[in-house]
């Protein structure tokens, strides 16, 4: 019985350690974004007109109207706002997201791991801002959700047999006119 009581204690001893553990690894992971996250948001505005991007100094977790895309008005067997499916890959991509944007972190922006035309701010109320999520890599597809006073939507790209990440398409999810 005393045997069986130690046992016991040590398996459950061992448990909890393992999920401490993890537990560390895993606040560790949320904390910054990989360097394939920062070049996937550097050729996210490559082609910007602005001459400073104003991003948000972290990442937004989940927020509701992220599940927009897969509303009944957005999107269809042909495709989802200005993304058509005719790579199957994307529309697989499409479908994979829906289940892994309720994983989203928050992590920290580091300014010295992005160019110059990157601005990063504290100021939620900027008229310029962008909340950005990290990005979610599926195959050779990322997608990052982006929002602004005014506008919120999906940027996509897809990473080209060389490497480099190229923009894809955009879902447009909701926008206010002034």
């Amino acid at each position: 019985m005393e045997r069986s009581v130690i046992k016991t204690g040590l398996i459950l001893g061992v448990l909890l350690a393992s999920l401490f553990n993890s537990h560390e690894t895993f606040s560790q992971r949320k904390k910054d974004m990989d360097l394939e996250q920062y070049e996937i948001l550097e050729n996210n505005y490559r082609k910007a007109k602005e001459e400073t991007i104003q991003v948000f100094y972290h990442t937004m977790k989940y927020e509701s109207w992220m599940k927009l895309v897969w509303d009944k008005e957005n999107i269809s067997d042909k495709g989802v706002g200005f993304c058509t499916f005719q790579d199957p890959e994307l529309k697989m991509a499409f479908l994979a997201l829906k289940d892994q944007i309720f994983d989203l972190a928050e992590k920290k922006i580091d300014s010295k791991k992005l160019s110059s035309k990157f601005r990063i701010t504290k100021n939620k109320n900027a008229n310029n801002v962008r909340f950005i999520t990290e990005s979610i890599i599926i195959g050779n597809y990322s997608f990052q959700f982006v929002r602004t006073l005014d506008q919120k939507s999906v940027h996509v790209q897809k990473k080209e047999e060389s490497g480099i990440w190229n923009y894809e398409c955009g879902v447009p999810l909701e926008f206010d006119f002034h």
